[in-house]
């Protein structure tokens, strides 16, 4: 585990003096860092984000454009959903569709709030919203295990994981 003053010694050797400009930069916003380090949407959302600012667009900007990879992106698990209703879904897949509706409708509604988008406009976000959680909720299940052991059939007796 690196400490915090090896960590800036590591960096410092890796970017030489560009750390200093790193930190100085007046385009990047500072943000909560990503938690798990396995999501790639977080590095294109990021990455987005920069170079947007970088061509001089305003917060409000950027907060517009990255709700509408928001839309994109859930309306292609509405997709994916729609066209593969036979491949079951994991409990941590459903999950991340329910958290990436509920983030989506939280931008939606500071957008609107900010008057950045319209009451249709909040309306349409909804109903996409609302489709890909009727297609999650119809979707296949996933059993958390596969195994016969007595647990799980007890627990498939009980509907767990049914």
């Amino acid at each position: 585990m690196f400490s915090s003053l090896s960590m800036v010694q590591s960096l410092k050797r890796m970017c030489g003096d560009n750390l200093a400009d790193a930190t100085n930069d007046v385009v990047a916003d500072w943000t909560t860092p990503q938690r798990a380090g396995t999501c790639y949407y977080r590095s294109v959302l990021m990455t987005l984000r920069y170079l947007l600012r970088l061509r001089g667009h305003c917060r409000g900007d950027v907060k517009l454009v990255t709700l509408g990879l928001r839309r994109q992106f859930m309306a292609q698990v509405a997709t994916d959903l729609r066209d593969h209703p036979d491949v079951p879904l994991r409990e941590s897949d459903r999950t991340l569709i329910a958290m990436g509706c509920k983030q989506t409708a939280h931008a939606a509604l500071k957008a609107r709030a900010n008057n950045r988008v319209s009451d249709t406009q909040l309306t349409a976000i909804r109903r996409e919203l609302d489709n890909v959680l009727l297609l999650r909720e119809a979707h296949v299940r996933m059993g958390v295990c596969v195994c016969v052991c007595v647990c799980c059939v007890g627990a498939l007796g009980r509907g767990w994981l049914g």
